[in-house]
């Protein structure tokens, strides 16, 4: 026996990145038929869309450094970028993945796009900052989890269920941290890189016979390039 075949949907495979796993997660528009009494005598099926996420094994350092929300990376010129999220911890295998969405056919991409920050991708099972912030380690303080995300919003027009016509918009990047801490009575204190902010401030929760652990959130937002 041979093991299928994955398909790179999103475009994005490189040296040191391949795909483990994907989905189409494709649908249909059904419009159902019903009689007087609420009875379905028939239905029709219309437009079929693919709205595909894939993840990726990281085998070696990597740089990515042109990827962008709202494009279409892939060579058919078929699913704009959505989304993407790299999670990283203390001890844990890295991983990557990213989703899309189906857009006009023939299009290269949205109206509008939102370039990702450059980033530097490891095997390394150590937990990153992403350059969102700097803080100093010690054995009361350490950097247990962080995960990134960027992520734009898509909304494809559509004619019988086709995608006709699309864009772009409220693009931005997202780190949610977790710090494993000695104390509750003040939350870690970091550095916020420029453009970057905290959204949600740090919160401790702590069990019996362990650390404290410290969760927050920073956004970053991003500008639109403009193509048409």
């Amino acid at each position: 026996m041979s093991f299928a075949t994955k398909t790179d949907y999103l475009g994005l495979e490189t040296t040191g990145l391949a795909v483990k796993s994907n989905t189409q997660n494709a649908s249909n528009g059904v419009l159902q038929i019903p009689k007087s009494d609420g009875s379905i005598i028939g239905d029709e099926t219309y437009g079929h869309i693919k709205n595909p996420s894939c993840d990726y094994v990281i085998s070696r350092s990597v740089t990515l450094s042109s990827l962008s929300l709202g494009k279409c990376h892939n060579t058919d010129n078929q699913y704009a970028l959505q989304s993407i999220k790299v999670s990283t911890s203390a001890g844990g295998e890295p991983s990557f993945s990213a989703t899309g969405v189906q857009i006009e056919s023939g299009a290269t991409q949205a109206v509008c796009t939102y370039d990702v920050d450059t980033l530097t991708l490891s095997p390394a099972r150590h937990a990153l900052t992403f350059g969102a912030f700097t803080f100093t380690e010690s054995t009361s303080l350490v950097l247990n989890a962080c995960d990134f995300e960027a992520t734009v919003d898509i909304s494809p027009s559509t004619i019988n269920g086709n995608p006709v016509a699309s864009d772009a918009v409220k693009g931005m990047e997202t780190v949610n941290v977790t710090f494993w801490s000695s104390t509750e009575l003040s939350a870690p204190s970091i550095s916020v890189a420029t453009g970057w902010h905290i959204t949600n401030d740090f919160t401790c929760t702590g069990a019996d016979s362990s650390m404290f652990v410290w969760t927050g959130t920073l956004t970053k937002y991003l500008s639109a390039s403009q193509f048409a």
